[in-house]
């Protein structure tokens, strides 16, 4: 199941309004537990029962971790002003190119007269 549709039934079953960023935190957080050695290995080695199993144990200690890595982000973006104005080129030059790249497919397609026009672009 993609992710972006288990953040909307968990918007929907509890009632939460979580967002793309929500649902970028909620893969951060997946592929840390993939990543992590122990659940790698008892991934590989079990049978998907199994591997819940150790996964619930650890599940915690996952999430804890990567909120102190994203806590000491947040500290040094703080404290840091050389890291500071780094990240926010990027981020103003990363969600710029989000933002625009919507406008930039439609335009596209208006200009192919709306199919892929054999382009292979859809």
């Amino acid at each position: 199941m993609p992710l972006a549709q288990v953040i909307a039934e968990l918007n929907e079953l509890y009632g939460l309004n979580m967002s793309t960023g929500d649902q970028i935190l909620a893969g951060q957080l997946i592929v840390a537990v993939a990543e992590d050695p122990e659940l790698n290995q008892a991934g590989r080695a079990n049978e998907p029962e199994k591997y819940g199993q150790v996964c619930d144990k650890n599940l915690d200690r996952i999430v804890i971790e990567k909120a102190e890595q994203n806590s000491e982000f947040i500290r040094r973006y703080f404290d840091d002003r050389a890291f500071r104005e780094a990240f926010t080129e990027v981020a103003r030059q990363q969600s710029y190119a989000m933002i625009r790249r919507p406008l930039r497919r439609s335009a596209e397609r208006r200009a192919t007269g709306g199919g892929t026009g054999g382009t292979g672009r859809s």
